[in-house]
């Protein structure tokens, strides 16, 4: 799915996948995933004191990561989808 992205999204996926999600799910059988195990996932990053917008984006590439494994027949719905994430909240005021 990597190559369909422009250049700079692939190297931040990229660095997405090695650093979060290959240690964490690497080891596991696709099927194996499941909801509660994305829930968990995103527990621990909470726990772990990540920033809403950062969980929001490992997150994001999980899912699509996950919705390839659909597409391809691998899975027949996305794991990611319906998981409960930390509310985003904007640091910066917007323009009036």
């Amino acid at each position: 799915m990597l190559p369909m992205y422009k250049h700079s999204t692939q190297k931040n996926h990229r660095h997405v996948l090695e650093k979060h999600l290959l240690p964490r799910f690497g080891d596991m059988p696709i099927v194996d995933v499941t909801r509660q195990e994305v829930q968990a996932y995103v527990a621990h990053l909470v726990n772990n004191g990540y920033a809403p917008r950062t969980t929001d984006h490992i997150h994001d590439v999980l899912s699509a990561v996950l919705r390839t494994a659909v597409k391809w027949g691998h899975l027949s719905e996305n794991p990611a989808r319906n998981v409960d994430l930390p509310a985003l909240t904007s640091i910066r005021p917007k323009w009036a």
